[in-house]
């Protein structure tokens, strides 16, 4: 069973294209202790998705301010290329070479919650459809909240941008 991760727009524009469809996953539950080494991303995140196709929302006000994605120390002994996901700290680190990483801010699927280990990429997709499960849009009903059966990817979609798909 495939488990999917969705990441923030912005957050992940760039190492979706980077990463190859094969690289390794190391998803860990600790808090890492990581010092920022340098150079953030202050760019706006609208100007980096799809290759600067214009892309309308729905909505009149979207989020514009998703977590800076950082170039930080990273000690851990991975090779470069690898990707580590911090679940407690929802942040994926993207090694790019030995002692320095990309630091992402990342959102997590239900699935992705409490799974630890290693894994590889299958699958990437950009502007993801987002179909969510019945016992959240059960959950959200009785919060006065009403979530389509599906909905196609683009600003307005919670699952951002991109999605990397983990096999299992």
């Amino acid at each position: 069973m495939k488990k999917m991760i969705a990441f923030a727009a912005a957050a992940f524009a760039t190492i979706m294209l980077a990463a190859p469809a094969n690289a390794g996953f190391l998803f860990k539950d600790s808090k890492a202790d990581v010092q920022v080494a340098g150079l953030s991303d202050q760019a706006g995140w609208l100007a980096v998705l799809s290759d600067e196709k214009p892309v309308k929302a729905k909505k009149k006000t979207i989020n514009t301010s998703p977590i800076a994605r950082k170039l930080v120390k990273f000690d851990a002994s991975v090779p470069v290329g690898t990707i580590v996901i911090d679940n407690s700290d929802r942040r994926l680190y993207h090694v790019i070479s030995k002692g320095v990483a990309m630091r992402y801010g990342i959102a997590i699927g239900k699935e992705g919650f409490g799974w630890t280990g290693t894994e590889v990429v299958t699958a990437k997709q950009e502007w993801p459809t987002w179909t969510p499960p019945e016992e959240m849009r059960v959950r959200e009903a009785k919060k006065g909240h009403i979530l389509p059966a599906k909905m196609e990817g683009g600003l307005d979609n919670p699952l951002g941008a991109r999605a990397m798909y983990l096999g299992s």
